[in-house]
């Protein structure tokens, strides 16, 4: 099997994030680059990470910010040579891979190790993402282990775990919204170096992510495609929502004003969205986030 490799983007980088998120993304970033530093001194720099909290919050998010501005350096001609990576950054992702199959699941998860291992042989260094890792580290008294596949794939993991930990130049990421459900042999200490929740955004933080989403579409439009709006407002208007909620909310104003223009036989020369459709998008998410937590569904 072929173990895919993430790849480079320009966008997410370190610009892309604020707050909490930032000295995240950094302080992993440090822990990567001054590994040597770190070992003169006699101490080991944070190898493993656990990432845990409500769905659309930035998990996974940062990951992306890790694994593109870490290799910011790498020229657009190299993004195909892998060598030239100053970080290889390896998902494993239970829609490729699997996370159970019968005689296989181990073999699969023990591959996934073995390249990692092989790049690092290669001197390179190499950051794997466990995406939806309650899924894969199931704790084995949760009752959710099926069959004696289930413990094998765990028993895996761990000691390649504690292989990667190890190392000198693997790290490690967990990430998973349902941390309760985790093994915990999988996340001790020393196994997992640094657990680290994320929240809800702050009213800050969800101005400022209206303003990035908006300017993404402002940029990929070539124009403006949304103007005469306050972040400020949209961030007073969506106190419970995630960041994943704040970019379908922009996504969605959008869509609104191009279905009104189909609506108009006067037409319009530079269509562009506004504050009015913006808001009714922030209504449609929380009606439809409401309507989730008392149990119907949109």
């Amino acid at each position: 099997m072929k173990y895919l490799i993430e790849p480079l983007k320009k966008y997410p980088l370190l610009s892309d994030v604020q707050g909490n998120a930032k000295e995240i993304v950094i302080d992993v970033l440090e822990n990567i680059s001054l590994n040597i530093l770190y070992g003169h001194m006699g101490v080991k720099p944070d190898k493993s990470f656990l990432f845990y909290g409500p769905p659309g919050t930035g998990k996974t998010f940062i990951t992306k910010v890790i694994n593109n501005e870490a290799n910011k350096g790498v020229s657009k001609e190299d993004k195909s040579n892998i060598k030239m990576f100053d970080l290889i950054t390896m998902k494993y992702d239970i829609g490729n891979y699997g996370t159970a199959y019968i005689n296989q699941g181990s073999r699969i998860i023990q591959g996934f190790f073995d390249a990692a291992f092989d790049f690092e042989a290669k001197g390179q260094k190499v950051f794997l993402i466990f995406d939806e890792a309650d899924v894969l580290f199931q704790s084995r008294t949760s009752g959710r282990h099926g069959h004696n596949e289930d413990t094998k794939n765990l028993e895996t993991l761990m000691k390649n775990m504690q292989e990667a930990y190890d190392s000198d130049s693997i790290y490690l990421a967990l990430i998973t919204n349902l941390n309760k459900e985790l093994d915990s042999a999988s996340i001790r200490s020393g196994r997992i170096d640094k657990k680290i929740r994320f929240e809800l955004p702050t009213l800050e933080e969800r101005v400022k992510s209206f303003d990035y989403e908006i300017g993404k579409v402002n940029e990929k439009a070539d124009y403006k495609a949304i103007r005469n709006y306050n972040s400020e407002k949209l961030g007073k208007l969506t106190k419970d929502l995630n960041y994943a909620d704040i970019k379908n909310i922009v996504h969605t104003g959008v869509k609104l004003r191009i279905k009104e223009l189909l609506k108009d036989s006067k037409g319009i020369r530079v269509p562009y969205a506004t504050q009015k459709y913006l808001n009714k998008a922030t209504k449609i998410i929380n009606l439809e986030k409401e309507s989730q937590r008392i149990g119907f569904n949109m």
